[in-house]
């Protein structure tokens, strides 16, 4: 079986029980390793929170600004009223891109047995599924013969 996954600084083959890394965008470089030297393969996705919560406030903060009338909210001067209400929603939006790219895309992690780990960045997460489960399936055929 063989399979591919790339993210933005590394591209993964597997064929024939060996994974060649090869650095990106030039490619130049290519590492072998043979499936008994690795240690683990794993996918990290980083924290959604952070995002969704200051893009909850700043659109909570955005829709206030926009819906409340101008006599109650006098704590903010009408002059930054309308700068602010665009700058919360424009927050908001920028978070929910960060929140979209950390839905869709994974850190792939391969950990040889004999040197530093490989951290391949932002890989679609279909395809990181799927390498990481060959990669262990093969592991573990390996492992039982």
């Amino acid at each position: 079986m063989s399979a591919e996954c790339s993210g933005i600084n590394y591209a993964l083959r597997f064929r024939e029980r060996v994974i060649e890394v090869r650095a990106r965008p030039f490619q130049g470089t290519t590492v072998t390793m043979q499936m008994n030297r690795i240690k683990s393969i794993g996918m990290l996705r980083k924290s959604v929170m952070p995002p969704a919560v200051i893009g909850a406030i700043c659109l909570s903060l955005g829709l206030i600004l926009g819906l409340v009338e101008e006599e109650s909210l006098t704590a903010v001067p009408l002059i930054l009223r309308s700068p602010l209400q665009y700058l919360s929603i424009g927050a908001a939006a920028v978070c929910l891109v960060i929140l979209l790219s950390r839905w869709f895309f994974v850190n792939l992690v391969l950990k040889p047995v004999d040197g530093s780990s490989i951290t391949v960045r932002m890989v679609p997460t279909g395809s990181a599924k799927r390498f990481v489960v060959l990669i262990q399936g093969e592991t573990r055929t390996a492992e039982a013969a």
